[in-house]
């Protein structure tokens, strides 16, 4: 890490995502707003952003660029918050962390928790499954595996993308995966049907806390380009007490071998049997971890704390160390649903889902306008009309922008948000309702962008 931070004084927080906007806005929820680089610009990411970097992380140079265009608005002593992709740009993260202060996973640590051993020992030591897991496809006549059990997995990837199901019939070799690197390509896994949740967590140096439980929708549920990607969540979940306990043993693990402060997610599958499957683990903010900033938690402030910094009107500031000893404070979900506004027996839940083009899909600057009067809440990662080339840093990110966007067929355009309030009783159709709650916002978003082409 490049300088030294010195406790009390403010420095500038950047967010640096694939796609930033939720990072964005609960940063600027903790205080002013961050300098943020992603590869979208997005209206609402840019409205909470102070200023706004275009990101590159394919090679070298792009890199370079990158770091001295944050290095020239936030100075050296800038403080990272990374998010979604963060954990496959090796050389992105290695420069961010020598020349600025990374809040949260460093890149060794981030490299560590993706190793297919590392997976198994976490898994292991908490008493979760972990799927059977194969470098490569190899006849083996005592296997009852075969590739249509499985599904394969790249190695660096995030959201799904590029996960899909094996085809071929011949059998997998019967030893299992256990390589302590992280190579390139593909491995095969054994496909675990059940149910998806993405379990998130604040590690400190004091103790581990489960933020919360929620579920990411399924191909059943919701539409999107492939069986695997990422189509959204929703949640807070309740969790079952042994549940709990095997997650914090799991997230206890990680922090003692790897020393990880600050968020984690750990991917999973809860099956049939009610049996809890690890899949992986995302050391950086996550899409899901939206639901608890939607459910009232501050999120980064607590993430801050945990590292040893909080979050004020001037930016972050390091805790003497005498106070980051504490246990962070704050409203946090611990694994259940929030109470709602009304009678005590009530709660209040939350979904997000990501409007996928199915086919290519030009917005002109009517539409964006029309997009922009439902938000409000409902609508989320509003395309900004601004091709890449022109995404460049300016002064004021509140402008509506005329010029119209093209999204290819298969990608993001925005998200839709939805939340309720219910009974205790009615929790078995809160799922129900929010999804139907979704599909009428999909329903209006259709009329502007389906109706107008």
């Amino acid at each position: 890490m490049a300088g030294h931070v010195r406790e009390n004084d403010s420095y500038q927080v950047a967010v640096v995502a694939f796609s930033a906007r939720s990072l964005a806005e609960a940063t600027a929820i903790s205080g002013p707003r961050p300098l943020v680089a992603d590869c979208f610009g997005d209206q609402d990411t840019r409205a909470s952003a102070s200023a706004f970097l275009p990101l590159d992380a394919s090679h070298e140079s792009a890199c370079l660029a990158t770091v001295a265009e944050i290095k020239a608005i936030a100075g050296r002593q800038a403080l990272i918050l990374l998010g979604g992709g963060a954990e496959n740009w090796t050389c992105l993260t290695s420069m961010l962390a020598e020349n600025f202060h990374v809040l949260g996973a460093q890149p060794r640590q981030m490299a560590e928790v993706r190793k297919i051993d590392f997976l198994q020992r976490t898994a292991n030591a908490s008493g979760v499954a972990f799927p059977r897991t194969f470098a490569s496809p190899v006849a083996c006549e005592r296997q009852s595996l075969v590739f249509a059990d499985c599904i394969n997995k790249p190695f660096n990837g995030a959201g799904g993308v590029r996960i899909h199901r094996s085809h071929s019939s011949r059998p997998l070799s019967a030893e299992p995966f256990t390589t302590a690197s992280t190579p390139t390509g593909f491995y095969l896994q054994e496909l675990v049907d059940g149910r998806s949740l993405g379990a998130s967590f604040l590690l400190g140096q004091t103790g581990t806390q489960l933020v919360g439980i929620t579920s990411s929708l399924s191909s059943h549920q919701w539409p999107g380009p492939s069986e695997f990607i990422y189509r959204g969540s929703l949640g807070p979940l309740p969790i079952s007490d042994t549940h709990r306990h095997q997650l914090l043993a799991a997230a206890e693990y990680v922090q003692r071998q790897v020393g990880i402060l600050g968020w984690i997610q750990m991917d999973l599958i809860l099956d049939g049997g009610g049996q809890l499957w690890l899949l992986e683990i995302n050391p950086r903010w996550t899409a899901g971890m939206e639901i608890f900033v939607m459910a009232g938690t501050d999120l980064v402030q607590q993430h801050a704390a945990a590292c040893g910094f909080r979050m004020t009107a001037g930016g972050g500031v390091r805790i003497p160390k005498w106070k980051s000893s504490r246990e962070p404070t704050g409203n946090l979900i611990s694994g259940g649903c929030t109470r709602g506004s009304g009678r005590s027996e009530s709660i209040r839940m939350h979904a997000k889902a990501v409007y996928y083009a199915e086919s290519d899909v030009h917005i002109d600057a009517p539409q964006l306008r029309r997009l922009q009067s439902l938000a409000h809440g409902a609508l989320a990662d509003i395309p900004s009309g601004l091709p890449l080339s022109q995404r460049k840093t300016t002064e004021d990110n509140s402008q509506q922008f005329s010029i119209f966007a093209s999204v290819p067929c298969q990608q993001p355009i925005l998200t839709l948000k939805a939340q309720i309030e219910i009974p205790d009783a009615d929790l078995p159709r809160a799922e129900e309702l929010l999804l139907a709650e979704l599909r009428q916002r999909r329903q209006q978003v259709d009329s502007i962008l389906v109706g107008g082409q």
